[in-house]
């Protein structure tokens, strides 16, 4: 049986008031939660709206009511991780026959005021659009073949065609599984030119417990019956090119924990299952330049790496980064 089927919920409080409501998901993080609700307050003064926080394993909520009393609240079992918690926030909301629905992380901060208006008006003009939301620091606007759940905005029209988030992923690729089932319902989703905030660091990537979700979660959507065939050509690349990418990395920084990892992956995949504690690398990330972004891996033996990847945004003022592999001697 799947990790996240069934989900036990232990404790709901839902008082319906409004047609929009919000969906965040929280796991020991109240702090940072209370102040992603306090700016989504501050920014969306133009709207009613309710917010559905999802507890996993119930150590927040107690702390979030005491800031808002009236918060809305479910309490899971135990943590099931954001598909877990986003599948069960939109089963439990479609109860409530709630107009529009907006899935969202507790650290996502919202940058530009009336978000939500905005998002609402562009889903009532828009038929074929099957989600609406901003855009992240550093990126454009328009329409996106897939996207976070990051005020993702789907109205209860999308809700009942596409169905609920799924379950199985734990973290990474439930997003991108739902955005692949709009566009499978002959729908579309769209930026608009409003800007949001989400912590993001690249390097975190290449540690194992990235690793071990990314690779599961991967086999996870190629082997999805509900995914058409013609939907995963690319991914199916991506996955050879993302499991080869990091066996490079295991060789070329002499750390075994990373196969260790990506065969872990592979053999939960196949039982199925999932592991919540993964073995430690065997390097460290620091940064070698602030003025360029450069970041470096410093192996026991001295010999220095640079990650190659992408540029991009890593605060809220948009500074970019750069990373590079290179090899600096022994």
């Amino acid at each position: 049986m799947p990790y996240n089927n069934p989900i036990k919920i232990l404790k709901k409080n839902i008082f319906k008031k409004n047609d929009l409501v919000i969906l965040i998901p929280t796991f020991k993080s109240a702090q940072i939660t209370i102040n992603t609700i306090t700016l989504i307050g501050e920014r969306n003064k133009n709207i009613g709206y309710d917010i559905i926080v999802v507890d996993n394993e119930g150590q927040d909520y107690g702390e979030i009511q005491k800031v808002f009393p009236e918060i809305n609240f479910i309490v899971l079992e135990r943590n099931v991780g954001s598909s877990g918690s986003q599948h069960i926030a939109l089963k439990v909301a479609m109860e409530y026959c709630y107009k529009y629905y907006c899935l969202s992380d507790n650290d996502a901060i919202p940058l530009d005021k009336d978000l939500f208006s905005s998002q609402i008006e562009y889903l009532e003009t828009h038929n074929d659009c099957g989600a609406v939301l901003p855009y992240r620091v550093g990126r454009s606007q328009g329409e996106v073949k897939n996207a976070e759940f990051h005020y993702f905005m789907i109205n209860q029209r999308v809700a009942e065609k596409v169905g609920l988030p799924n379950p199985d992923y734990f973290l990474s690729f439930d997003d991108i599984d739902y955005s692949t089932r709009i566009y499978q319902a002959d729908l579309y989703i769209f930026r608009i030119e409003k800007k949001y905030y989400h912590p993001y660091t690249k390097h975190s990537s290449l540690f194992n417990p990235s690793i071990y979700f990314r690779t599961r979660s991967l086999l996870i959507f190629l082997f999805n019956k509900n995914i058409f065939t013609k939907f995963k050509y690319g991914y199916t690349l991506y996955f050879f090119q993302y499991v080869g990418f990091h066996l490079f990395h295991s060789l070329t920084l002499w750390d075994g924990s990373i196969i260790k990892t990506i065969t872990k992956a592979l053999l939960d995949f196949l039982k199925p299952n999932l592991t919540l504690v993964h073995p430690i690398n065997k390097f460290a990330f620091k940064p070698i330049d602030e003025e360029h972004g450069l970041s470096d891996f410093q192996l026991e033996k001295k010999r220095l790496f640079l990650y190659f990847g992408k540029k991009f945004v890593n605060n809220e003022n948009g500074v970019s980064n750069y990373f590079q592999l290179v090899r600096i001697g022994d």
